[in-house]
């Protein structure tokens, strides 16, 4: 019986079956019912075979019909074969072999017209269908009239038996027939009910979405993300639910993973302490297939597979519903809504409600967090601009206060008669000159650092007497203000270590000359070096630079090694500088393994400490290592010829003056076209090559590529150096690219120049 009843709900009761098809299938069902009654009756009856064949033959062919039309989804074709085959064949057939006119057929013909009522599905098709079942109906009864031999008579009895039968039996249809359509109308007032229950709970669930839109839209940018919590509160007690999570789809460890933004709960219903903060992607398969696709979650959890049911039943859900929100076409990520005291399946109404308010949340979130950035940006700009301006200023004055000292001294050098009062004049045009390129150095090394492109050269040195030299360098400003200097250097720290030896001496110096700086006159200064560990081959050295001088406050200590910065305004006017030094320093020391840190306190000193790491060097393995003092002594090269190619005449004159101890014969070139010239006819004549980059006619890099291409017994060999104001390191990759062998950076560095000469003619240093 269950069975036979499923049967009948998917023929008659199913929604998704068209409405005369259920009719249809209904008839048949009642067909079938009838003509079974009607063969077994009249098989007790004793009546004739013939006619108990023509009822199984109808059974046959309506179990055919029910085929045709729900197997084979022939729907409208299945009605027209049965309106045809049951009103206008079947009955004029039963007409002839139940007795005509005497028998029941006439309430079986009234009942084929009902039919044609029921199933016809146009006003076309009904009239085409009664005017032909009509005229068949007219046309068997006149033939019983003029031919009655043609129809199979029946005993007295029988017609009784007959027209009882056919009574019951439409009686019976129309019974079903006014049940069926009852039902029919019970189910279409329970749809058009729930309907209208799911209309109202739409119409006052996006009344909430759209006061929630309202709130988002209107609110300021500062407070935007209270404002999405309160919608997002706004949005689950209207769902009648205990929490609402917004979530962002993300890449996390190399996986995808869910990480929850924002959330808002009852406060009986808040998670537990160990939150759901993350999802991973592989622990909700479906929700990874599904939602990417905009196809949403729903129901409660004990319908899901085990390891969401767990995953989510530890946090005390129910029932979720599981929104995807898309932006600009991609999966952004989705608002989860969770019950946690029932189990539901949220209602369409509701789904398609929550999916506008999902996306006006996420929308406002990532309006607020863009717009938050902007004026973040804004705000960063307008300080960065404020602080670069001041900047700018501060160089304006700190480059002119030099180039006074230059103009003004070489003014008063060239009137003065008494050679001891132009030798101050030179000794003060040497130390404006070096102040002004110590400047120059810091902006170019800060643009380096803001390039990416501030690079560490690797060395063997003697980190005691680069220690040595440092101090020695800034012993006379130290005497000039009677401050009291002590060098104290562990005997533990290797007396060889590879690295970046002038990087290393530009922050010890920048340490001192500032301890210098802000030390009153009389003050102590404290230079000291320990070793802080070692750890196989690699030795960290820490650098302590103390004074007794101004000091810094607590917000002055967090600014002093951001670029462009000093303590405060105030320190610019009082004691100069870039504010630079200490953001190369901080920089450099990071490029070092290690790092930089300040503890000072106002009017009680500070103190800078370095840390860096080297590797150490064997004595056995280093080659040899001169110091400061060893590069100021001249060579060790009379009989040695370099040229020299440099288009201006006092650069030339500067190159020669300060070369000519050395003993070195020198040939000159004004441009590039004229070097690849000399070089070309003067096959061997040149040990060495000092190459400008920026000349007329023919710059330096062609002229090396030139001279490498020349096809000269030595072409390839000859050692080219560039000697150039491009300093930087494209200009320097520009060089060794075009053939060059090093670089050598204006204004020059005698030490320098001396240590290219030494690593380039090594074979006759000592003549």
């Amino acid at each position: 019986m269950g069975k036979l009843r499923e049967i009948v709900r998917d023929l008659i009761f199913l929604e998704t079956v068209p409405l005369y098809v259920r009719l249809l299938n209904m008839i048949c069902l009642v067909g079938v019912g009838a003509t079974v009654v009607s063969a077994v009756t009249r098989v007790f009856a004793g009546q004739s075979p013939v006619i108990i064949y023509i009822l199984s033959g109808v059974v046959l062919l309506i179990f055919g019909l029910l085929y045709m039309v729900n197997a084979l989804k022939m729907h409208k074709f299945g009605v027209v074969v049965t309106l045809l085959t049951l009103c206008n064949v079947l009955f004029p057939l039963a007409l002839f072999t139940l007795g005509g006119a005497e028998g029941g057929m006439a309430a079986y013909f009234a009942l084929s017209i009902t039919i044609i009522f029921l199933l016809s599905w146009s006003t076309r098709m009904r009239v085409c269908m009664l005017g032909l079942h009509t005229l068949l109906i007219l046309g068997c009864y006149i033939v019983i009239d003029r031919c009655p031999h043609l129809v199979i008579t029946l005993g007295h009895g029988q017609q009784v038996f007959d027209n009882a039968q056919s009574a019951l039996i439409s009686g019976f249809f129309i019974g079903f027939v006014t049940f069926f359509q009852q039902q029919l109308y019970l189910m279409e007032k329970e749809k058009s009910d729930t309907s209208t229950e799911e209309l109202i709970r739409q119409s006052e669930l996006m009344r909430i979405v759209n006061e929630a839109a309202v709130l988002l839209l209107n609110d300021e940018v500062s407070r935007y993300k209270n404002t999405v919590k309160k919608s997002m509160g706004m949005l689950g007690k209207a769902l009648n639910v205990d929490r609402v999570s917004l979530w962002k789809n993300e890449a996390r460890d190399g996986k995808t993973a869910y990480v929850r933004l924002m959330g808002w709960n009852l406060k009986a219903f808040s998670y537990p302490s160990r939150h759901m903060e993350v999802l991973s992607d592989s622990a909700f398969s479906r929700w990874r297939e599904r939602l990417p696709s905009g196809m949403s979650i729903n129901g409660p959890i004990k319908s899901f597979s085990r390891s969401e049911h767990d995953r989510l039943a530890h946090y005390g859900v129910r029932s979720i519903l599981v929104i995807p929100v898309m932006l600009q076409g991609a999966f952004w990520g989705f608002v989860t809504f969770e019950d946690c005291r029932v189990e539901r399946v949220f209602t369409g109404a509701e789904e398609r409600c929550m999916r506008s308010g999902s996306m006006l949340l996420v929308s406002a979130l990532v309006r607020g967090v863009a717009e938050e950035r902007l004026v973040a940006a804004r705000e960063e700009a307008i300080a960065g601009a404020k602080t670069k301006s001041a900047f700018l200023a501060n160089m304006s004055h700190e480059i002119r206060t030099p180039m006074n000292a230059i103009v003004g001294m070489t003014a008063i050098g060239q009137k003065s008669a008494d050679i001891g009062q132009k030798d101050v004049c030179l000794k003060k045009i040497e130390d404006a000159s070096s102040h002004l390129l110590d400047i120059i150095n810091d902006i170019l090394d800060m643009s380096k650092i803001h390039a990416g492109k501030l690079e560490l050269s690797a060395v063997v040195f003697s980190f005691d007497k680069l220690t040595r030299r440092a101090a020695s360098i800034v012993r006379h400003k130290t005497e000039e203000k009677r401050q009291n200097l002590t060098v104290d250097v562990d005997a533990a720290i290797p007396p060889l270590l590879e690295g970046d030896d002038r990087r290393l001496l530009q922050v010890m110096l920048n340490l001192l000359s500032n301890a210098v700086k802000f030390t009153p006159d009389g003050g102590n200064i404290n230079l000291s070096v320990r070793l802080a560990g070692m750890e196989e081959n690699l030795c960290t050295v820490q650098i302590a630079v103390s004074d007794t001088g101004v000091g810094m406050n607590e917000e002055q200590r967090i600014r002093v090694f951001d670029a462009f910065e000093q303590a405060d305004n105030n320190t610019t006017r009082r004691f100069g500088g870039t504010g630079l030094g200490l953001a190369i320093s901080r920089n450099i020391a990071e490029m070092m393994g290690g790092g930089i840190r300040v503890d000072s306190e106002p009017d009680k000193g500070s103190t800078f400490v370095f840390t860096a790491r080297f590797p150490v060097v064997s004595r056995e393995t280093s080659p040899d290592v001169p110091d400061g003092e060893e590069a100021e002594q001249v060579c060790r090269y009379a009989g040695r010829r370099i040229l020299l190619v440099e288009d201006m005449e006092i650069n030339r004159d500067i190159v020669l003056a300060l070369l000519e101890p050395t003993g070195l014969e020198i040939d000159c070139a004004e441009n590039g076209a004229e070097a690849v010239r000399m070089f070309s006819s003067n096959a061997g004549r040149y040990d060495m090559i000092f190459m400008d980059m920026q000349m007329p006619v023919m710059d330096g890099c062609e002229a090396a590529r030139r001279i490498r291409a020349s096809g000269e017994p030595d072409a390839g060999t000859i050692p080219i150096v560039a000697m150039t104001a491009n300093v930087l390191k494209e200009d320097i990759d520009k060089c060794l690219e075009a053939g060059m062998n090093d670089h050598v950076g204006k204004p020059l560095d005698l030490n320098v120049v001396l240590e290219k000469l030494r690593r380039y003619l090594p074979e006759r240093a000592h003549d």
